[in-house]
């Protein structure tokens, strides 16, 4: 997803009319949900006074191009409320049993 709207797949590409900041969203099954943000900075040749001569009166045009990667991990297991439970009292267990410093 791009700015909230579900554009494709990856790879993914597309042609920007503006700059400036985009979230980004990845799902995959199995995967850990992904959000970000990219940042697509305004180069160069769009500020003024240089986007007068380059927008203007050159007889070409500037292109930027922005590459991103990003890597979506494994979703892990679901621990279950029992699974917490069992951890909680091997944690109790733990403590409990910890030397005491008797001055």
């Amino acid at each position: 997803m791009l700015d909230g709207r579900v554009v494709g797949t990856t790879p993914y590409q597309e042609e920007f009319r503006s700059y400036g900041t985009r979230r980004v969203e990845f799902r995959l099954e199995n995967h850990e949900l992904l959000v970000s943000q990219i940042r697509l900075e305004q180069p160069w040749w769009q500020y003024p006074p240089f986007d007068l001569f380059t927008d203007i009166l050159l007889p070409f045009t500037f292109h930027s191009e922005f590459t991103f990667d990003w890597e979506l991990s494994p979703r892990g297991e679901t621990a279950t409320l029992e699974d917490a439970r069992a951890a909680y009292e091997r944690m109790q267990n733990a403590v409990e049993n910890l030397p005491r410093d008797n001055p």
